[in-house]
C-alpha cells in the first residue's frame, strides 16, 4: 500500500461534510449518518491496497451526497437524478436524459454529479488494475509463472 495511514475504519464526519457539500448543511447529522451508513454498503469503510486515507473519505462522502441527492433530494423531500433536458415553470413539468454509459454502476453514478465524480475517483484508484474473479493470466501478456499465451 502506498498510503502511509494505519489500517482504520473511516466514520462520517458531519462538519466537514456539511463544509464540503454545502447542499446539505440543513439536512440533520442523524439522516447523514444513515446515508452514510448505506454508503459504506456500495463503498469498503476501511483503508485498504486500492484506495485509502483522504481518497476513500472522500469516496465515502461523494457516494453519501449521491444517495442524499437521489435519495433525499434537497431536504424537500423531492429527489431528483439525471441530466435535465427541458423544464417549465407553469403546471411544472422536467425532463431527464438518461445518462450514456456502459454498464449498470455508471450508470447509477452518473445520475447526480456527486455520483460522476466518485466514478472518476474511482477510476483514477484503479489506473494500476484490478479485477474480480476469473484467471490472472486473462489480465496479462504472459501466463502466470512468466510463460507466454
Amino acid at each position: 500500500m502506498n498510503c502511509k495511514c494505519e489500517n482504520h475504519k473511516h466514520e462520517l464526519n458531519a462538519e466537514l461534510f456539511k463544509k464540503q457539500f454545502i447542499e446539505f448543511t440543513d439536512v440533520p447529522v442523524e439522516v447523514l449518518q444513515i446515508y452514510w451508513d448505506m454508503a459504506e454498503n456500495y463503498i469498503y469503510a476501511w483503508d485498504n491496497c486500492l484506495i485509502c486515507c483522504d481518497k476513500l473519505h472522500l469516496a465515502l462522502s461523494l457516494m453519501t451526497a449521491h444517495l442524499l441527492k437521489l435519495n433525499y433530494g434537497d431536504g424537500d423531500g423531492q429527489p431528483t437524478a439525471g441530466v435535465v433536458t427541458s423544464a417549465t415553470e407553469g403546471s411544472v413539468s422536467v425532463g431527464f436524459q438518461p445518462p450514456q454509459t456502459n454498464t449498470m454502476w455508471e450508470w447509477f453514478l452518473c445520475q447526480t454529479p456527486y455520483g460522476q465524480q466518485l466514478l472518476m475517483l474511482l477510476k483514477m484508484a484503479r489506473i494500476g488494475g484490478f479485477y474480480v474473479g476469473g484467471r490472472p493470466e486473462t489480465q496479462a501478456i504472459r501466463k502466470v509463472g512468466g510463460s507466454w499465451k
